[in-house]
């Protein structure tokens, strides 16, 4: 806080970045502990305020905010994990009376003249712009006084073996990128302080990568093998794993709310004969299994 009231008090632009958006990432009840979840698959939404619903990130059912917890009535619900919509009131109740706040969630997906509007809205008062990552690209034609990483540690819990990586890279490259970077101050949010991927960002690129390459070759990841991701809605999907497993494969789960597998291969001959039945011409009227191939 204090930083940011400094970097607006110097005339320049804050952001404040944190990957999740809605109100909430949990909704749990106080008095028996338990989390609200999805009605239909049990997966965790995430909250929306204003709209007064979840949407499963598992499965993408709408879920209405509940008035009490499902399993024992109470109405003493707290949210945990709090989103960008509650970041950003949070953010008007203390610097509202400073500077303008932007609530920008879907920055990526602008065109643009939105992007031109915001242009022209920080050449007018400092401002504290909230999103996703995405508004890095902000620090190219403001003068980004600060950068804010809000709550950093989600950036390693994603389920996937690369969430460090971009991680790290995205936070590194906060601290160079745009106009006026050797004056900009990066702050970060975070459960373990100078713990884990964190220690790299003051002892440099190479730091990271050689520990990050040696604890993959020990894991057998890329790049040290191929993961190749298939991906195929409905019943089939656990045929191909059945089939995968019946050849030795090792098949790990993919993303959450995605329905795909993920496979470690060394070579694609075996693999591609493993999956020649499942795009067979009278496999599956609908579609065919998709595959991509991560090598990074």
């Amino acid at each position: 806080m204090d930083e940011t009231f400094r970097c607006l008090k110097g005339g320049r632009h804050a952001l404040w970045l944190l990957d999740r958006k809605g109100y909430a990432g949990e909704l749990r009840c106080t008095e028996c502990g338990r989390t609200v979840t999805c009605r239909k698959c049990g997966g965790r939404p995430r909250w929306h305020f204003e709209a007064a619903n979840g949407d499963c990130q598992s499965c993408g059912e709408i879920n209405a905010w509940p008035e009490v917890c499902p399993s024992c009535r109470s109405r003493l619900l707290e949210i945990r994990n709090p989103g960008l919509e509650s970041t950003c009131r949070r953010a008007q109740e203390l610097f509202g009376s400073n500077a303008t706040v932007s609530l920008l969630p879907e920055y990526a997906k602008l065109g643009k003249r939105a992007r031109n509007s915001i242009f022209a809205r920080g050449g007018e008062s400092v401002s504290i712009f909230i999103g996703t990552r995405a508004l890095i690209s902000l620090c190219r034609t403001l003068d980004v006084g600060l950068v804010g990483w809000l709550d950093a540690d989600i950036e390693s819990w994603k389920p996937d073996f690369g969430a460090k990586a971009e991680g790290y890279r995205i936070v590194w490259s906060s601290c160079w990128i745009g106009n006026n970077a050797d004056t900009r101050k990066i702050v970060i949010q975070s459960r373990k302080p100078k713990t884990g991927w964190q220690i790299a960002l003051e002892a440099g690129f190479s730091y990271f990568w050689t520990r990050e390459l040696s604890e993959r070759r020990n894991l057998g990841l890329p790049p040290t093998c191929f993961l190749l991701e298939i991906s195929l809605k409905g019943e089939f999907l656990p045929k191909i794993k059945s089939a995968l497993e019946g050849e030795g494969f090792e098949v790990l789960s993919g993303p959450p709310g995605n329905e795909s597998l993920q496979v470690k291969v060394n070579g694609f001959e075996k693999i591609r004969r493993v999956l020649a039945p499942f795009f067979a011409v009278n496999f599956n009227r609908q579609e065919y299994p998709r595959l991509s191939l991560d090598f990074e």
